[in-house]
């Protein structure tokens, strides 16, 4: 999901300067990433994207399909 997020941010600030980057980072509209919805993935007050819950162990069924492994 970062590298999606991120990539968004240098196309919506047309250029790859840190502070730039920063900035659409922090403009960034709602994402449905993998791990989750990020409703604004980032803010001008808040630069983590996910939260101590976000974080889980996965694994892919055969046919590709990715699951939560309830195991962790």
């Amino acid at each position: 999901d970062l590298v999606n997020l991120l990539a968004m941010a240098i196309r919506k600030a047309d250029s790859a300067d840190p502070q730039e980057v920063r900035a659409a980072l922090e403009k960034l509209p709602a994402y449905d990433g993998v791990v989750k919805h990020f409703r604004q993935p980032f803010t001008e007050s808040r630069h983590e994207a996910l939260t101590d819950s976000d974080p889980y162990f996965a694994r892919y069924m055969q046919g590709g399909m990715l699951v939560r492994d309830k195991r962790y």
